[in-house]
């Protein structure tokens, strides 16, 4: 069920330098996924047009929606669908929802790039009713929420809590699987070194330097995907995407281009 737009915030995708990056991610995908040396990736090469996306994403309508999902009513904001960009699947931790994603713009930055971006409230969080989700159906949940929006293949960003979402799907649906950028997620005991070394999605590690607990736990299994590049956010505790908001968005930036392109 469509819920009127409430938010018109930061930018018009029809912008010149929205353009510009439309012709950059999808006019030249001459590179392929295997010819990507993942470990080495410089995630601050090319920098961050910040200002330059701020002005592309003026005036940019965001939805509002419910959509049923298994016995669950889930809310989402999304973006206006740009016809073979990434889809970008923004999850949440257990402190945060959608609206998180909103206020640090960075639904704003990936839609001024190019890519369609779906921010969900997980359920029982937000918009989302609070339902009995035991961990066992967590991954069925993303999965089937996935499939119904018809998102799949998509880049997933999961932080914290969201891992035990997450997790399950790296596992038993990586097809699903574009990219995936934990951010010290939970839930990564649930795969074996082994499993984790057969894993071919990109994945982008990020940790805040401060975060010696789920951080330190969550590099030292995910660390065996071969096609990840782990990055630490210095200065920055377990939400290092808000400690350091500036620098996460940088490095993000810069791995979706480079995804997007291979």
């Amino acid at each position: 069920m469509k819920r009127p737009s409430t938010l018109t915030l930061l930018g018009v995708i029809a912008s010149g330098f929205v353009v510009w990056r439309l012709l950059g991610l999808h006019g030249d995908r001459r590179g392929k996924m295997s010819e990507v040396d993942w470990h080495a990736l410089d995630l601050r090469k090319n920098g961050f047009p910040k200002e330059d996306l701020l002005k592309a994403a003026k005036d940019l309508e965001i939805d509002e929606r419910d959509v049923k999902v298994k016995d669950f009513k889930i809310f989402y904001r999304k973006t206006r669908t740009i016809s073979n960009a990434l889809n970008i699947l923004l999850l949440h931790g257990q402190s945060f929802k959608s609206e998180t994603w909103l206020k640090l713009e960075t639904i704003h930055f990936l839609a001024a790039s190019g890519y369609n971006v779906i921010a969900v409230d997980l359920p029982g969080f937000g918009n989302s009713p609070k339902p009995d989700v035991s961990s066992d159906e967590r991954g069925d949940v993303l999965e089937s929420l996935i499939l119904k929006l018809d998102i799949a293949p998509c880049v997933i960003v999961s932080p914290s809590y969201s891992g035990s979402f997450a997790i399950p799907l790296l596992k038993t649906r990586p097809e699903l699987l574009k990219g995936f950028i934990p951010i010290a997620p939970t839930s990564t005991g649930l795969m074996t070194k082994e499993e984790y070394q057969a894993v071919k999605v990109p994945t982008l590690i990020l940790r805040g330097n401060h975060d010696e607990r789920l951080g330190v736990e969550s590099v030292n299994n995910l660390k065996f995907i071969p096609t990840s590049r782990l990055f630490e956010i210095q200065n920055a505790g377990h939400a290092c995407y808000m400690n350091e908001p500036d620098v996460f968005h940088e490095v993000v930036y810069n791995f979706l281009d480079v995804l997007s392109k291979a």
